[in-house]
């Protein structure tokens, strides 16, 4: 069976390098901001081997795209630049500055390298530099992490994270059903993590009540270390939840969607169109039992992820196993 292939909206790949760290800690032990275990590994070893690793394993998932969050700042950007040769998809990355009061000539700097910025939490920069990222990064992606954590929700870091012009905001785990209305009536479109999340214990999100308050969604992995790139599970993962917040949830085009139409449309690539370059995978859909379920999306999303082929940007992408 031929389906689109899918968008990887949210992931930091370079912790991918060595995954399983830090199962015992919290979040911000883990992968904060700048002490965490996952800062102490990228000063220890050459991530740009796990962002390669990363983008490859995606691509032999059927992935034709990554937005990545870097962390290290230029260097960062530039590690992940190196790797990008190597993957046929479209791999997107927004950086961001070590320092939480950059100068403006910092920020111009990280903008000339990177396909955007990335802003880990809407505590990591003050107003006057939120302001001076938003006028920097005009024409480019701006993207933040919103309300992952109870924490954040709390401090009602949506308003403040506005003052950015968001293009793409993250996780969402948190916000209010009032927050998700906002979100749907600005068009931002948000991305949902849910297996990260339900790793880190910091909530579920609300993927059934997103979709009803028009927010447009879209999916990601999160943390390479941590979660792996697959968004087949990611697919899978969203219905059980969006299917225990509304037990008469059955739209599983819809979560299709968050993972190919709603992101081809953010990242302006062509779905599966003839004349078109294309972007589509075989599936197994014999032996899965997709080819005679009754309900084909529910069956794809439920069932898919054995790959057969995959075609990325009209080129084919040969499995290395």
């Amino acid at each position: 069976m031929a389906v689109p292939a899918l968008i990887n909206s949210h992931a930091h790949t370079a912790d991918y390098v060595r995954p399983e760290y830090g199962g015992d800690k919290p979040i911000k032990e883990v992968v904060g901001d700048p002490d965490s275990l996952k800062y102490r590994l990228f000063r220890e070893v050459d991530s740009t081997d796990g962002i390669r690793d990363f983008l490859r394993t995606s691509a032999e998932l059927g992935i034709a795209g990554v937005i990545d969050f870097r962390e290290e700042d230029i260097y960062g950007v530039e590690r992940a630049s190196k790797a990008r040769r190597e993957y046929p998809g479209r791999y997107v990355i927004l950086g961001r500055t070590d320092e939480k009061k950059p100068t403006e000539d910092k920020l111009r700097k990280l903008r000339e390298v990177a396909d955007g910025i990335g802003v880990p939490s809407a505590s990591y920069y003050d107003d006057e530099t939120l302001e001076l990222v938003k006028k920097i990064f005009q024409g480019k992606m701006r993207a933040a992490h919103v309300s992952e954590t109870l924490k954040q929700g709390l401090e009602g870091d949506l308003e403040r994270l506005l003052r950015l012009s968001p293009t793409l905001l993250v996780h969402g785990t948190r916000l209010s059903m009032k927050e998700l209305e906002e979100i749907g009536r600005l068009k931002i479109p948000l991305v949902m993590c849910p297996r990260s999340n339900l790793w880190f214990s910091v909530g579920i999100p609300r993927v059934a009540t997103a979709l009803k308050k028009g927010v447009r969604l879209l999916l990601g992995t999160d943390n390479g270390g941590l979660v792996s790139p697959d968004m087949w599970r990611e697919l899978e993962t969203a219905t059980l939840i969006a299917r225990a917040e509304d037990p008469s949830f059955s739209d599983a085009k819809e979560i299709i969607g968050a993972a190919t139409l709603n992101a081809y449309e953010f990242l302006g690539m062509q779905p599966i169109e003839e004349g078109a370059r294309g972007n589509f995978v075989i599936i197994d859909g014999e032996v899965s039992g997709i080819n005679r379920s009754l309900d084909k999306y529910m069956a794809i999303v439920k069932r898919g992820g054995k790959v057969l082929y995959t075609i990325i940007e009209g080129q084919h992408f040969q499995r290395s196993s």
